[in-house]
């Protein structure tokens, strides 16, 4: 993912919370967190959907 809106550096974080994420690795958000995270963030009411397609199973 490209879009630099979907670093988490764009997010009101803690830089403890940030400087922790880069360490494990995670620096863009996959499309969900990236939707959903700034309306959460801001107190604001949110609502998403996805395809069954994009529903992973581990």
């Amino acid at each position: 993912m490209s879009d630099s809106s979907a670093d988490f550096a764009t997010l009101p974080l803690a830089s403890e919370l940030l400087s922790n994420l880069a360490t494990l690795g995670y620096r863009t958000m996959t499309p969900i967190p990236a939707e959903s995270l700034p309306p959460m963030l801001a107190h604001q009411p949110f609502l998403l959907a996805a395809s069954a397609a994009d529903r992973k199973e581990t």
